[in-house]
C-alpha cells in the first residue's frame, strides 16, 4: 500500500509539472504574439509597406503614404474561385494615393496550381504593378495531409504558367515554409519572407515582412508591416 501511495504521489506530481510546463509554453507563444516585435532601423531599411487584405477594412491610403510608407501589396485572390472584397477597392485608392502597388494569392494546397494561376492572372487582369505577383505559399489556412512533393510540383505549375503570361512572381513564406517548400527548390524566385527575427534567415529576400502587428495611420488595428530589401537595384521604379 505505501508503495502504491508513492507510485501515485509520483504520477500526481508528473502531471502537474506537465501542466505547469504546458502554460508557460502557452504563456510564452501568447506573449511573443503580443509582442509588436522588433523594430528594424529605418536608416538601414528605409522603404517600407504595408501588405493587407478585407481583413484590414477600410483605409485611408492617403494617410498612409503621408505617414511615410512607399508600397502596398493587396491580397487578390485564393484558390480557384476566391477574390478579395477589397481588392479592387484599394488597388484603385492606393494608386490615386500614390502609393506602389502589388498583389499577391494565396496559395491552396489542395487545388490545381495551374488552375490557380489562371483565377489569379484574371483577376488581376489589365492592371499595372510596381513588384512581381505573388504566392502566400504557407501551412496555415491550408490541409495538412498534402505532400510535399506535390505542393512543390503544384506551385512550379504556377510560377511557370504565370512567367509565361509575361509577368514576374515572388514566392511569400515564413522560416517554417522555407524550409520545408522553398529551399533548393525555387532559386530564382525572389523572396518575400516572414520573420519576426533579425533579420530573415535566407539572405537572397527581397521583401521582409517584420510584424503582423504594427500600428500605422489610416488603418484600423493591427497590420503586417514590410521592408524592401535594400540590395535591390530600386525595383518599385519597374512595371510589372
Amino acid at each position: 500500500m505505501k508503495r502504491s501511495r508513492h507510485h501515485k504521489t509520483a504520477i500526481t506530481v508528473y502531471a502537474l509539472l506537465s501542466i505547469a510546463l504546458l502554460g508557460v509554453g502557452v504563456w510564452w507563444s501568447y506573449r511573443r504574439y503580443l509582442s509588436p516585435g522588433i523594430e528594424p532601423s529605418a536608416a538601414v531599411y528605409p522603404t517600407r509597406g504595408l501588405d493587407l487584405s478585407g481583413h484590414n477594412g477600410d483605409i485611408d491610403f492617403d494617410e498612409v503614404k503621408r505617414a511615410g510608407y512607399s508600397f502596398v501589396i493587396l491580397k487578390a485572390s485564393e484558390g480557384v474561385s476566391f477574390v478579395d472584397k477589397s481588392f479592387y477597392k484599394n488597388y484603385t485608392a492606393a494608386r490615386e494615393a500614390g502609393l506602389k502597388v502589388g498583389a499577391y494569392h494565396f496559395f491552396r494546397f489542395d487545388c490545381d496550381g495551374r488552375l490557380q494561376a489562371n483565377h489569379f492572372l484574371n483577376t488581376v487582369r489589365d492592371m499595372t504593378f510596381d513588384f512581381p505577383l505573388g504566392l502566400d505559399v504557407e501551412e496555415s489556412g491550408n490541409p495538412e495531409w498534402r505532400d510535399k512533393r506535390l505542393i512543390i510540383k503544384s506551385l512550379r505549375k504556377a510560377i511557370s504558367h504565370i512567367e509565361l503570361r509575361g509577368y514576374s512572381t515572388m514566392i511569400y513564406t515564413n522560416k517554417s515554409g522555407y524550409r520545408k517548400f522553398i529551399d533548393g527548390e525555387f532559386a530564382d524566385t525572389p523572396l518575400w519572407i516572414c520573420s519576426f527575427s533579425d533579420p530573415p534567415g535566407p539572405d537572397r529576400w527581397y521583401l521582409w515582412q517584420y510584424t503582423h502587428r504594427g500600428s500605422v495611420p489610416g488603418v484600423k488595428g493591427h497590420v503586417d508591416i514590410n521592408i524592401l530589401s535594400p540590395r535591390t537595384d530600386s525595383p518599385i521604379t519597374k512595371k510589372y
